[in-house]
């Protein structure tokens, strides 16, 4: 999977290049929209590998301290189970595809590790969210709000789907290291 997606990541970034510069070689409206699409779609994609690297706490030690589960920002708020019980997130969770499995696993990391690692997840696929909504900027120069608007919702709920599942899966994680 990675492999494919770095491929694609890479054909996103030619693409983005080529379509710009042949909109401002002939002024094509295809070639505008071609550039539009595959620069925002390139964003969506690229940012994502830049924010997990810059917040992984195997390059920025500092964050150990931030990723802990009793912080207020990764406790479980009392309002949550009800909204993953009307989600219905214990019966979908298995079907979200994960990046690395090997930070998730049992078998290579302690419990309280795997606790570091959703929160770490968790705020990476948070920032990420935020982040999803910068190309509603592009709207400036080139309008079409909505279309922008549409495609950061769209990527900012596909990380919301990530994070719900982190912080569906720590209070599990919490029950086992407490049993």
């Amino acid at each position: 999977m990675r492999k494919n997606v770095f491929i694609f990541i890479c054909f996103l970034g030619f693409s983005s290049i080529f379509s710009v510069l042949f909109y401002n070689m002939t002024n094509f409206y295809i070639f505008l929209v071609l550039s539009i699409s595959f620069c925002t779609t390139f964003y969506h994609f690229i940012y994502r590998f830049i924010i997990a690297a810059f917040l992984d706490v195997s390059h920025n030690k500092k964050l150990y301290k931030f990723y802990v589960y009793n912080n207020f920002w990764f406790k479980e708020k009392k309002y949550e189970k009800k909204i993953y019980k009307i989600l219905k997130v214990k019966i979908w969770k298995h079907k979200v595809p994960t990046w690395s499995p090997e930070s998730f696993s049992l078998k290579n990391h302690s419990k309280e590790e795997l606790v570091l690692s959703t929160c770490q997840a968790e705020f990476i696929h948070e920032v990420n969210c935020i982040l999803s909504f910068i190309p509603i900027i592009a709207s400036i120069p080139f309008g079409k709000f909505w279309v922008f608007f549409f495609t950061s919702l769209f990527s900012a709920i596909f990380e919301l789907i990530f994070v719900i599942v982190q912080r569906f899966n720590r209070p599990r994680l919490l029950n086992l290291i407490k049993n």
